[in-house]
């Protein structure tokens, strides 16, 4: 176990590739250490911001939302037309079938 806090780069370099056995048994026991791992993983007010701006959806998005939904709809609504047209002269022809084989 360490006997001294670790100095800020090697918090940070553990923080980033977590490697140091030494820092993580240290980490672990030790409360200010801990605390100085959460200020250094703490993004900045640049990094916030950028993020914050990267994450936010298109300004066009509920509308191609709904546009797509509309399309589908529409399509959905298209086959079932179909289906049911092909339905009927399944079953027309299979009346047929039926009155001729009597």
């Amino acid at each position: 176990m360490m006997l001294r806090h670790p100095p800020q780069t090697k918090l940070a370099d553990w923080l980033e590739h977590g490697t140091d056995e030494s820092v993580d048994a240290h980490v672990m026991v030790c409360v200010r250490c801990a605390a100085r791992l959460e200020e250094l993983a703490r993004p900045t007010a640049d990094l916030r911001a950028a993020l914050s701006e990267a994450l936010q959806p298109p300004a066009d998005l509920v509308p191609r939302l709904q546009s797509g939904v509309r399309t589908k709809l529409d399509r959905r609504k298209d086959l079932g037309l179909l289906a049911g047209l092909l339905g009927l002269s399944w079953q027309t022809t299979r009346i047929l079938m039926d009155e001729e084989s009597e």
